[in-house]
């Protein structure tokens, strides 16, 4: 499709997009759903997600299975696959560069046709697909693991790819303060050009998962060039290379031929930046993109009108809106622990605040992070709806029967957090609670509210999750975390404590479970709002498989074509 072919098509589907959009009565394109970070949470950055993998678990409560509505079930590479074609994707986030072991880099995001990790983790299944690395080794006594690498595979300027690239990559690390999102690795060996040896402080059950879906730099290149050149070219070994970048509007990958395994299907893939979730439904809307995926109930509701049919998104972080009780008085309304469950399990109904703000894209769950987690068990959702009455009786019991005065801090980024302050603060009126809604900067929220030099209050913020063990919560909310603003219970430090300390999967699962338990239903010390559902869109042309989705923010090329159009 010649460009502007494509720009007629783009501003047509833009014109359809503002009639509807006059039609539901949307005053803006503003994302109800932005997460901390102002993004959309349908987006997966380093940041927020810490280099995290989901472990096969997706980020809705009814998973689909076999066709995700978009190809044929089970399909295998050449299986009525068409090879050519081009095919445009959207992104509502800045192309912020490609040097992917920087803070939120984000590069995977944009950059997997041409960035290939060591091995990919098909989400859908839960099984590894090795890539750069043909093996690996686990040692869990040593703390070690041991990679197997690729031979005879070049980077696209043709340096040789070796275990030099590798131990770079995984050391260079620590220059950028990001070595926790690969585990904090206390040396990283070469035994020869396509063997290394990374070795742990300590038992972890993830050492697959933080380093194997990470994605390696040409040592030879990065020296040569330097770092101000190497964040803004997308020098990689996988089957497309980058051919054009052209900052805050697109970049665009062509099949590499050279690649050491089987080539892409898709002659082009073209990433362009937009706005935001508005600009991307427009664009999808218009059939210029072949795929469109948010969480934002007013573009998705329109691109159902237009007769497309959703399948939530398997592969990418969940996210969830909360609140957080912060103080540091023992003296203050919220260190007590009747109050704190008179708000959260009687004074607020959650399952109203998550369809107002959300329709059907948002839910309300007692569960840390998503419903399906593995440590999820059928009584860890226990609120059932507000009772007022209950919950001024509890307020009475703890000495307030007039009620008090607090505040809720909500971040600036969007209007997500202020939509929850607003709706908390007319729910909790009804009990006698008087609550001030106060906007702020997201670095005041985290440096002085979230650390206890500001006054007590609650705290409206968000975050993704990728594992179903809580990381986020270990080491910012939790006992272990940055943020002892709330007082932790020498149980709670106890429980929190054997999350790390598990030895399998299945005894990670019972440390979880009883953490939560015990902080949501005993000292009500974490209140989730909403969780938001995201719904992918595909073109009828446009074909991701099963296993396209990838852990760690990628899609596998090679489970994705495109028909002639």
């Amino acid at each position: 499709m010649k460009r502007n072919k494509i720009f007629r098509c783009c501003v047509l589907g833009i014109i359809v997009l503002a009639l509807l959009l006059t039609m539901v009565g949307c005053s803006n394109g503003e994302k109800p759903n932005s997460n901390e970070n102002g993004n959309d949470p349908s987006s997966n950055n380093e940041n927020v997600n810490n280099g995290n993998v989901n472990n096969g678990n997706v980020n809705n409560e009814n998973p689909p299975s076999g066709d995700n509505g978009n190809g044929s079930e089970d399909e295998t590479p050449g299986d009525g696959r068409t090879v050519g074609g081009d095919l445009v994707l959207t992104d509502n986030g800045s192309f912020s560069g490609f040097f992917t072991i920087m803070p939120s880099a984000g590069g995977n995001r944009w950059c997997w046709p041409a960035l290939e990790p060591l091995a990919y983790l098909r989400v859908s299944d839960n099984t590894w697909k090795p890539a750069l690395a043909e093996s690996w080794e686990v040692d869990e006594e040593n703390y070690t693991v041991t990679l197997h690498l690729r031979k005879g595979v070049t980077f696209h300027n043709g340096d040789p790819f070796n275990a030099d690239d590798v131990v770079f990559s995984f050391e260079k690390r620590n220059d950028y303060g990001t070595a926790n999102v690969i585990g904090n690795p206390v040396s990283v060996e070469k035994v020869d050009d396509y063997t290394v040896v990374v070795t742990f402080g300590e038992f972890s059950l993830y050492f697959e998962d933080n380093l194997l879906i990470q994605t390696v730099m040409s040592k030879e290149t990065y020296e040569e060039m330097g770092e101000d050149w190497y964040s803004t070219h997308a020098i990689g070994t996988g089957p497309y290379m980058m051919s054009e970048f052209v900052p805050d509007d697109h970049i665009t990958f062509v099949r590499y031929d050279d690649y050491w395994g089987e080539p892409g299907y898709v002659d082009t893939i073209e990433y362009r930046t937009l706005p935001d979730s508005t600009g991307e439904a427009a664009t999808f809307l218009g059939g210029v993109s072949g795929r469109y995926q948010s969480s934002f109930n007013t573009t998705v509701t329109l691109v159902q009108a237009a007769g497309y049919t959703g399948t939530p998104v398997i592969g990418t972080s969940g996210s969830q809106q909360y609140m957080l009780p912060i103080t540091i008085d023992p003296d203050d309304p919220l260190s007590n622990k009747l109050v704190r469950q008179a708000i959260y399990q009687y004074g607020v109904d959650w399952d109203s605040l998550a369809q107002t703000l959300g329709g059907e894209l948002f839910y309300h769950t007692d569960a840390y992070g998503l419903p399906n987690f593995p440590y999820v068990k059928d009584d860890i959702e226990f609120t059932d709806g507000p009772d007022y009455e209950k919950a001024k009786e509890l307020l009475a019991e703890a000495g307030y029967p007039n009620g008090f005065k607090t505040s809720a801090f909500y971040g600036n980024g969007g209007a997500a957090t202020s939509g929850i302050a607003t709706y908390v603060q007319a729910e909790l009126a009804k009990i006698g609670i008087e609550m001030e809604c106060v906007p702020l900067d997201y670095t005041v929220l985290y440096t002085e509210a979230l650390t206890g030099k500001k006054t007590s209050g609650i705290i409206v913020t968000g975050t993704s999750y990728t594992t179903p063990q809580g990381r986020t919560l270990g080491t910012t909310n939790g006992p272990r975390g940055t943020y002892k603003v709330t007082g932790w219970t020498d149980k709670l430090i106890a429980l929190d404590q054997a999350i790390p300390a598990a030895k399998t999967r299945e005894e990670e699962n019972e440390a979880m479970y009883a953490f939560v338990k015990e902080m949501m239903q005993e000292e009500f010390l974490y209140w989730p709002a909403y969780n938001a559902r995201i719904l992918e869109f595909y073109q009828d042309w446009c074909h991701f498989s099963d296993h396209a989705a990838a852990a760690g923010g990628y899609f596998d090329p090679h489970e994705i074509w495109v028909d002639a159009h």
